[in-house]
């Protein structure tokens, strides 16, 4: 083997390897949309530096990691969410991937490098990645590497029967109301609608939101190349409530979700979950991904409201290996002691 790093510019090199990678012997897949090159192009626009980092036989693509150098208060790293992309049962080239990143990262001056990859606990990949000096990281909670995946290969009346019955009733009660008009855009000429939504569940739920730069510069990154849904959906003439849905690899990401609180009792939410289902299946996606749910061992955590209102679909919980740091520097503790006290803080 010939193995290299090296930074990647064709972007359809990039998103061709992602888009044709097998999924588990299970059948999930193991890319999301932040390791997409549209991703970097989006940190980029931020003004961070951003490395679309391939991993060569040669000349063969054969593993790609979309990486971020954060600067931060609490440290300075190489964050690779989800990522890296590669074969990690293959020990040869796990070895070097990592050793090649650490390099990467020093060269930077990153006291750690952080990689959260789709891998399955207790597999050969998840031994593989241990086998280095490694620690769990802290903030693995907020990696959303428990998700809650719909297959949606099947006709709409085949998903409603796998609902259980009681959300089986409230899903239909939402899709029959003639008062909740749903509206579909690929552009941001009505983000500023939705935020005004956003805000609205920011406050009530107590959270910490992005801008609405920061939300219109992700969304158009995608929306740009024809992967990003904005779902709406008004009663009497009002909008109640709206999610931004991420089309990538196959799959559709439940991305963002809002509800305005005076509309409570209306099945909005349920209506704009149904609408982009429909997206996903009209784009050929075989799989609705809800993104992150809370912990099954942590009914305490931040998240479990809104993984209840998830998991009223139908779908398959799949957990993956919480994110791990390689240090690099003895800085890291740092940032390791800092980052323990923030998630007690927060309640993850």
């Amino acid at each position: 083997m010939n193995y290299n790093l090296r930074e990647c510019t064709n972007k359809d090199e990039w998103n061709d390897f992602l888009n044709a990678y097998p999924p588990t012997e299970s059948g999930i897949p193991v890319v999301t949309f932040v390791q997409s090159f549209e991703w970097i192009e989006f940190q980029r626009s931020l003004g961070k530096q951003s490395f679309a980092l391939g991993i060569y036989d040669g000349d063969s693509l054969v593993g790609v990691a979309a990486g971020v150098f954060l600067d931060a208060k609490r440290g300075k790293y190489l964050y690779i969410r989800n990522g890296p992309v590669i074969d990690w049962d293959n020990k040869v080239l796990v070895d070097f991937t990592i050793f090649a990143l650490k390099k990467f990262a020093e060269s930077l001056g990153a006291w750690f490098i952080r990689i959260s990859p789709l891998v399955e606990q207790d597999s050969i990949g998840a031994r593989n990645i241990k086998l280095f000096n490694r620690v769990q990281s802290p903030m693995y909670d907020v990696e959303a590497l428990d998700t809650w995946v719909m297959p949606i290969d099947m006709s709409e009346d085949e998903i409603l029967s796998s609902a259980k019955k009681k959300n089986r009733y409230e899903i239909k009660k939402a899709i029959s109301d003639e008062k909740l008009i749903p509206e579909i855009y690929s552009d941001s000429s009505k983000l500023q609608d939705f935020y005004k939504i956003l805000e609205d569940t920011v406050d009530r739920q107590q959270w910490v939101s992005y801008s609405f730069e920061y939300i219109k510069n992700e969304f158009e990154a995608f929306a740009n190349d024809n992967l990003a849904s904005l779902v709406l959906v008004k009663y009497e003439n009002k909008y109640i409530a709206g999610g931004i849905f991420i089309h990538y690899a196959g799959q559709s990401f439940y991305h963002y979700g809002a509800s305005l609180s005076e509309f409570s009792k209306i099945p909005g939410p349920y209506r704009v979950i149904w609408e982009a289902i429909k997206e996903a299946q009209r784009r050929n996606n075989r799989f609705f991904n809800f993104w992150g749910i809370a912990p099954e061992n942590k009914p305490n955590h931040p998240w479990v409201g809104i993984t209840r209102f998830k998991q009223k679909f139908p779908g398959i919980a799949q957990r993956w290996m919480p994110a791990t740091d390689y240090p690099i520097s003895k800085k890291y503790w740092l940032t390791h002691f800092y980052e323990r006290v923030d998630k007690y803080q927060k309640g993850y």
